[in-house]
């Protein structure tokens, strides 16, 4: 995948195996780690005002397989100083799932 913007260019080259199995570190097992990881959530964030919102996304189950990522560059991180380019190519996971409808309730609402 490639994206050119000034704002947040973005490269990531993945591959993948048919016999590639999870591997979830910190997690008694695969289905625990993936509802964790995968399952609709309620998410948290500070508004431009400073104060907390938050948001709900839904969607069916997800049939997610692994991944392994061969590079990424995401220079709005970089440039952010969130996750410099070192820490973008070590991710906890890498998981791809084939297209899905996702339901995203606005507006979000302030706490």
């Amino acid at each position: 995948m490639h994206t050119q913007s000034d704002w947040a260019p973005a490269q990531v080259q993945l591959s993948q195996q048919p016999d590639q199995k999870f591997h979830f570190q910190g997690f008694p097992d695969s289905e625990t780690a993936l509802i964790y990881l995968t399952h609709p959530l309620a998410g948290f964030f500070y508004r431009r005002n400073g104060k907390l919102g938050t948001y709900r996304v839904w969607h069916d189950r997800l049939d997610v397989k692994p991944a392994k990522l061969e590079s990424a560059q995401f220079g709005l991180l970089s440039r952010m100083n969130l996750v410099n380019q070192d820490e973008q190519q070590h991710p906890y996971s890498v998981l791809l799932q084939p297209i899905n409808e996702y339901t995203i309730y606005l507006p979000s609402t302030a706490l």
